[in-house]
């Protein structure tokens, strides 16, 4: 038997690490006021295609099918295109509608470490606003998250605007073909950019455009040489706006070549990388889309910004520090020696007062349930017999220092394990 390409199955040593970034992105999310939302893993073919516009680079990734009854079905993409046209069919929600949600998306793209053809995503989206405000919310919620994992991180913060109006001030015609190439910068590297640009621009063109992007400096020193070259520049004012509310997360690098490829952004967009880590594509990534709602309620444009978390490469990034990682969450696990009742009811009161146990259902003997518990990374075991129940004791050997103590029988409802660490 194989598995589908591009699918995993995730044991529970990676399914707790995993469980982990979920709840904190979740817990992040609620802090700042999303709510909870869910929305279907199928949706019509018509709905999926609303959204690319016609970008073949991405269409061309859609898992489609068909029901009996004939109609043209497809997989999510990801979470975005369900909640617009969520909020296209259901004109009496009030603004601003800020929601998050976590789930399974799918993609028949090329494979690679860190991307996969069934991956989860953890989205939070802010429809209704056009304020900086919103857009300042949704990179903080990124660095709230990123703050509690043990990586360097930047986020990466630019403005599709701002990248049109630099792409017509060089002349150059046809911005939404250079925006796609400078999205792909750091995977095809300066050099071939400069080439793939030179097949529709003119060499002039390009060295402008680079001479306006690739600048060195603080993030408010480069906004600054974009707006004496524009002259004027929507794009640099909204940037401007959206920094002075993020301007104490240290994390956060004003980069005018990205792009994200996506043809739907409308305004600010950040992605964020992991420095010094196997996993070099975004890890996370965002930003505004103001028309896409409006297009599918047949109305003007209502304006969204919202983010995304790849939990996949996020997971492969965290197996790549090479640590040990427990399999379980089970805090005790109970051994005892021909007492399988009054072990049973030792663990049912430590669960009672709020304690992860384990209990052997093998019956093993005392010295392959010490070696299990130590490979599954459980922190301590229980140990009880005969004598231990006569003497109105039991044994709690911690497995990571070996050490060993004696536990009175009517203390186990308020024991605290870590009195024993």
């Amino acid at each position: 038997m194989e598995l589908a390409r591009g699918v995993r199955d995730f044991p529970p040593k990676i399914q707790i690490i995993r469980e982990d970034l979920f709840s904190r992105i979740r817990r992040s999310f609620q802090l700042h006021g999303f709510r909870p939302f869910a929305t279907p893993g199928i949706e019509r073919k018509e709905t999926l295609l609303f959204k690319f516009a016609g970008d073949e680079d991405v269409m061309h990734e859609l898992f489609l099918l068909s029901d009996q009854g004939g109609r043209d079905l497809g997989l999510r993409f990801d979470l975005t295109v369900p909640l617009c046209r969520f909020v296209a069919m259901n004109k009496d929600i009030k603004f601003p509608f800020k929601r998050y949600e976590i789930g399974r998306v799918y993609r028949d793209g090329p494979l690679k470490k860190g991307r996969y053809r069934e991956f989860w995503q953890c989205d939070a989206d802010i429809v209704g606003s056009s304020s900086p405000l919103a857009d300042a919310e949704c990179i903080r919620v990124l660095d709230d998250v990123f703050s509690t994992l043990p990586f360097k991180y930047v986020i990466k913060v630019n403005n599709r605007l701002l990248l049109t109006e630099v792409c017509d001030f060089v002349g150059i015609s046809d911005s939404h073909k250079a925006i796609i190439l400078l999205d792909k910068l750091h995977k095809i590297g300066k050099d071939s950019l400069r080439q793939q640009l030179c097949e529709f621009c003119s060499e002039q063109q390009v060295s402008d455009l680079f001479s306006l992007l690739f600048t060195q400096g603080t993030n408010d020193g480069r906004l600054e040489l974009l707006r004496s070259a524009l002259g004027s520049s929507r794009g640099v004012d909204e940037l401007c706006e959206v920094f002075s509310f993020i301007d104490d997360v240290a994390s956060v690098e004003f980069d005018p070549t990205l792009a994200r490829g996506l043809n739907y952004y409308t305004g600010t967009v950040y992605e964020v990388f992991l420095l010094d880590s196997e996993i070099t594509s975004s890890v996370a990534a965002g930003g505004r889309y103001d028309s896409i709602i409006g297009q599918m309620r047949g109305e003007g444009d209502i304006p969204a910004v919202g983010l995304s978390f790849g939990i996949d490469p996020l997971t492969d990034a965290l197996l790549a520090e090479k640590k040990r990682f427990d399999s379980t969450y089970a805090d005790i696990f109970v051994a005892w020696i021909k007492a399988p009742r009054e072990g049973l009811a030792i663990a049912s009161r430590l669960r009672a007062s709020g304690i992860n146990v384990d209990i052997d259902v093998m019956e093993r003997s005392l010295s392959k349930n010490l070696d299990f518990a130590d490979k599954m990374g459980i922190p301590f075991v229980l140990i009880l017999g005969p004598q231990d129940l006569d003497a109105g004791e039991v044994t709690l050997k911690n497995m990571r220092s070996g050490e060993e103590s004696r536990v009175k029988l009517s203390e186990l409802d308020q024991l605290d394990l870590s009195l024993f660490e």
